[in-house]
């Protein structure tokens, strides 16, 4: 059964989003640092790198730490991808990734940028 979208809960509408356009087995990453999404939505993080920002802010291991992040991003491809924040342009080749793989959802409510992967065509 799907949730519905409550118009005064911008977050509730968020997770209902995730709920309703993954599995519960999905794992979903989230550019920035609001962990709770992963908690409420009941999805897991395609990273061990769960929080990202501000740790990708500058210097030789927010580098490492970007670089790692997008291997985990590109190896697991999750399902959903939201972006809590601007500083994603610290993360190599997310740009590309989205542009080519994922469709962007707009929730008029929610203040994240909200990611869902192109369904493949057989």
């Amino acid at each position: 059964m799907k949730a519905t979208f409550n118009k005064y809960n911008p977050l509730e509408n968020l997770i209902t989003f995730i709920q309703n356009n993954s599995e519960s087995s999905d794992k979903i990453a989230v550019v920035g640092h609001d962990c709770s999404i992963y908690l409420f939505s009941g999805r897991e993080s395609v990273s061990r790198f769960a929080y990202i920002s501000p740790v990708i802010s500058g210097g030789k291991l927010s580098e490492i730490i970007a670089e790692n992040f997008m291997e985990d991003v590109n190896l697991a491809k999750p399902r959903i991808i939201i972006i809590t924040e601007e500083r994603y342009q610290y993360l190599p080749g997310l740009l590309e990734l989205l542009d080519f793989e994922y469709e962007r959802f707009v929730l008029t409510d929610v203040r994240y940028d909200c990611w869902k992967r192109k369904e493949c065509k057989k």
